[in-house]
């Protein structure tokens, strides 16, 4: 294809795929697989405008990126970029992700899968090929990736309504999870859960909620952010205002973010977190929670209204007020409703 013929389809360089193509496949086949820091954003932009270009040639630009990507012999940098940006495109298909990963190099596959958060869907097959992985893998590193990588699928296939996906990866979470004993593997397996927002797993995850390990709590923690029940709230909160050590208490704040369910609970603890803990930093969490919670919840905005109060800590004090501060708009409706 000649650059007088083909088609724009990149970033700002509006470059056609000809060219795009040129200067992809020399990053990815870098021997090294890294590029220079500036280059970054440009293979981005040219990944990323073929794969939402909504044409024949554009679907076929990125079919041969893809193609490229899972042929790059080395994974650096490069690979990631070029990546991230096809799956992050609304048009990329779960199917054409599954045919890449599945052909990549294994030392690639899991710089791949990490760029998983960005997708928009996720079907059976592509869960297939990420399961694969996680179970058959050679290096455990890359297996845990994988397992994480799964999850982060359940999450996407929740959104989409994809419940015959969302069931599966459910029961292979809870399935591995029920025999899992080595921190080393148990700490990947609940991040899994916890992307997953896996309801199956709620009675491993509350277990490891009680652990002795600091680390395995406060990966338990934060496997409960998603997930919408009463138990998991008062479990979050518990330990965000009385585990022994700070960093759990952190995690739990930060966990209780991420729904709404439950709100009087969510914003009490939350605020007496803000107020009492000896912490600045589980402190300051909390606060940026309420300050999450308060572009849903009126309840959150009065709580932070509260912790500018001159009883509290000034650090608390001073967060509570830049968090208001970026919710000046809803305030003011509050204050003129009836």
């Amino acid at each position: 294809m000649s650059r007088a013929s083909a088609s724009a389809v990149g970033g700002g360089a509006n470059a056609p795929c000809a060219e795009a193509l040129e200067e992809v496949v020399r990053a990815l086949r870098a021997a090294d697989g890294t590029v220079a820091e500036a280059a970054i954003s440009r293979l981005q932009d040219l990944a990323r405008g073929a794969a939402d270009l909504n044409t024949d040639e554009g679907r076929s630009c990125k079919a041969r990126l893809l193609l490229e990507a899972s042929r790059a012999p080395t994974c650096g940098i490069a690979l990631s970029a070029v990546f991230s940006s096809i799956v992050a495109s609304s048009l990329t298909l779960p199917g054409e992700l599954a045919d890449a990963i599945s052909k990549a190099p294994p030392e690639c596959r899991a710089v791949m899968i990490r760029t998983l958060p960005f997708a928009h869907d996720a079907d059976m097959a592509l869960v297939r090929v990420v399961e694969g992985l996680a179970q058959h893998e050679g290096a455990i590193e890359h297996r845990l990736t994988a397992w994480q990588g799964l999850g982060t699928l359940c999450y996407h296939a929740r959104k989409k309504a994809r419940s015959d996906v969302v069931a599966h990866v459910e029961g292979v979470l809870r399935d591995k999870l029920s025999g899992l004993k080595l921190p080393e593997e148990r700490v990947p397996l609940l991040k899994a859960a916890g992307n997953a927002g896996c309801q199956a797993c709620l009675p491993f995850v509350e277990a490891a909620a009680s652990d002795k390990s600091t680390e395995i709590r406060t990966a338990a923690l934060g496997a409960l952010r998603f997930v919408d029940s009463k138990a998991a709230v008062t479990r979050m909160c518990k330990a965000a205002t009385s585990d022994h050590d700070a960093a759990v208490r952190q995690v739990a704040g930060w966990s209780l973010r991420n729904g709404v369910s439950f709100e009087v609970q969510r914003v009490t603890c939350l605020a007496k977190a803000a107020a009492q803990d000896p912490s600045p930093v589980v402190r300051s969490g909390a606060v940026g929670s309420l300050g999450v919670l308060a572009g849903t919840l009126a309840r959150a905005r009065s709580a932070l209204i509260f912790l500018t109060d001159a009883s509290h800590p000034d650090d608390t004090r001073t967060h509570a007020r830049e968090a208001l501060a970026s919710h000046a708009d809803v305030l003011f409706a509050d204050a003129g409703r009836p």
